[in-house]
């Protein structure tokens, strides 16, 4: 969801070495996850009345995005991969505009519902009750959305999201569209691992990592 982009302007190359010591193994389609997730955001939109954040988000797949999209990753040109990099940055540059505060709430709160739901191992995230990228997204949007919501306004004074006019249903809907574009971007070898250094053998410090697959954790 915040992931950095490394990513080179002008080139089609995407590979990078892991940054974990787990192997990756892509199962869900980055393709397949965006148009989902708009599929989700206008059904959300349909029961309420958008933001002026949430319809940007809705105009950039509908007016710039969907008619450059590939049905799959190795079918991407340099196109469509320059305007998902355009569009990372504008989510960036945005979320850097609201309150850290506001932006830190809402991540914790999505890891939060995410790592309790895996935590739990007779949730739905935990089972083998979903194995596309459609159930993934209608939960989210369904249960980790509210849960994101309700911890944040709870822990938040009653009036300030509407200082800006931003709410954490804005922040959570534009974190999720970057971590969705933002997946698109780089690529890792499924053999490739991070080696961990001799001098962090028997260590206890704790080291975490965020970055853009949080979202399919």
């Amino acid at each position: 969801m915040i992931g950095e982009v490394c990513r080179l302007r002008g080139s089609n190359f995407k590979r990078m070495p892991n940054p974990t010591s787990d192997t990756c193994h892509k199962t869900l389609s980055a393709c397949t996850l965006m148009i989902e997730f708009q599929i989700n955001l206008q059904r959300l939109t349909a029961l309420s009345s958008a933001s002026s954040q949430v319809r940007w988000v809705l105009s950039s797949w509908k007016n710039t995005l969907q008619v450059l999209w590939k049905d799959r990753e190795e079918q991407i040109d340099i196109l469509m991969r320059e305007t998902v990099h355009d569009l990372v940055d504008a989510c960036t540059e945005w979320l850097c505009a609201c309150d850290e505060s506001d932006v830190i709430a809402v991540v914790g709160a999505h890891l939060s519902a995410v790592l309790g739901e895996l935590d739990n191992k007779e949730s739905f995230l935990s089972s083998n009750e979903w194995d596309t990228e459609a159930e993934l997204l209608e939960y989210y949007f369904d249960n980790i959305r509210p849960a994101v919501e309700r911890a944040c306004v709870s822990v938040q004074m009653p009036d300030k999201a509407d200082e800006k006019g931003i709410s954490p249903q804005d922040i959570w809907t534009t974190l999720l569209f970057r971590s969705c574009l933002w997946s698109l971007l780089p690529n890792f070898d499924e053999l490739d691992v991070m080696v961990l250094p001799s001098r962090l053998m028997g260590s206890r410090l704790p080291v975490y990592i965020l970055w853009g697959y949080t979202l399919y954790a």
